[in-house]
């Protein structure tokens, strides 16, 4: 533990404290061996009949027994991580997850959709079979992929692992390429999946589909995590479990016409006339016409733009003044 004879109570537990989260199997997947060492040597250290049998180099100070499971009970880490095989078994690693874009709109969120999507993903080289070609052992790391590092003071020496630099952790060095794919032993290829898109999703919200994404050597497929991304359609907008619409009209019709507003709303077809005082700084508001959630129900805002598209001809604006006056 790099501690020195001398070492006070509270130095041994700061010790352990500090590498026994650096070892911890939840942190370092291939510290399991280094951790039971360091738990070992905390159990001795810290009890005051074995550590001076320890000191005095008489007996063994494990003679009554160790049980790792019990002593990371006591510890507060809830047993041995690696179950009943702590020196074979290495923890699954999980194939990390491929992070993609989802793009829809306010109606289809409204509505729930059924999408297809295709994208490109990894897979295993059909040509060397994922081997990524010949190979041979590393010569630095004899196959495990980790190199021990030593550092710290004279004191406080640790023996750390570290990735080897010559095969990058793989254990193996390329002697003769795959010409498929370059040595990597993956390939790309196009891939599709029918997504179900549930009702009410949010931008920013995440759809994970299992075991669609990339490929990656002794952990199999990733999962694909899907990225809402919101965009404003056919006028629409979605505002939490709020609908928006933006309705634009011309002079004539919002001034002297007074022709009702349609909406293809999602449900159906709406049908309004505009009240009498209209304020197109302020949306008008139709309760009940929003998103159903468990949350409640929201509404439908209209808001309101006019443009001069349309305008009345020439003859038309002098009939009109002329009734006007």
């Amino acid at each position: 533990m790099g501690l020195s004879k001398e070492a006070s109570a509270d130095e041994i537990k700061k010790s352990y404290r500090t590498l026994s989260k650096q070892y911890h199997p939840d942190v370092n997947p291939e510290g399991g061996e280094k951790f039971k060492e360091i738990a070992e040597a905390y159990d001795v250290l810290s009890n005051p009949e074995k550590k001076q049998k320890y000191d005095m180099g008489g007996g063994d100070p494990f003679a009554g027994g160790f049980s790792v499971d019990d002593f990371l009970r006591n510890m507060g880490f809830g047993g041995n991580p690696f179950g009943q095989n702590f020196n074979q078994q290495q923890r699954t690693r999980k194939a990390p997850d491929k992070i993609l874009d989802l793009v829809i709109n306010p109606v289809e969120s409204y509505k729930g959709v059924q999408k297809e999507l295709k994208y490109n993903r990894k897979v295993n080289c059909r040509g060397c079979g994922g081997t990524g070609g010949d190979k041979k052992v590393c010569g630095k790391c004899n196959g495990y992929g980790v190199i021990q590092q030593t550092m710290g003071t004279n004191f406080f020496n640790q023996i750390v692992q570290v990735q080897c630099d010559v095969c990058s952790g793989t254990g193996y060095q390329i002697i003769r390429a795959c010409n498929t794919c370059a040595g990597s032993g993956l390939n790309n290829e196009s891939h599709g999946v029918n997504v179900t898109v549930p009702k009410n999703v949010d931008n920013g919200d995440f759809l994970r589909i299992p075991s669609q994404g990339d490929y990656y050597h002794g952990m199999g497929f990733g999962d694909v995590m899907l990225k809402v991304v919101m965009e404003r359609n056919d006028n629409f907008e979605k505002s939490g479990i709020d609908l928006i619409y933006y309705a634009k009209l011309n002079a004539l019709d919002f001034y002297l016409l007074d022709k009702p507003i349609t909406i293809n709303h999602p449900t159906g077809e709406l049908k309004f006339n505009l009240p009498e005082n209209v304020d197109t700084e302020k949306p008008l508001r139709l309760r009940g016409k929003g998103y159903e959630t468990n949350m409640g129900v929201g509404d439908l805002y209209v808001k309101l733009s006019v443009n001069r598209e349309g305008n009345p001809t020439q003859e038309e604006k002098d009939k009109i003044r002329g009734i006007v006056n």
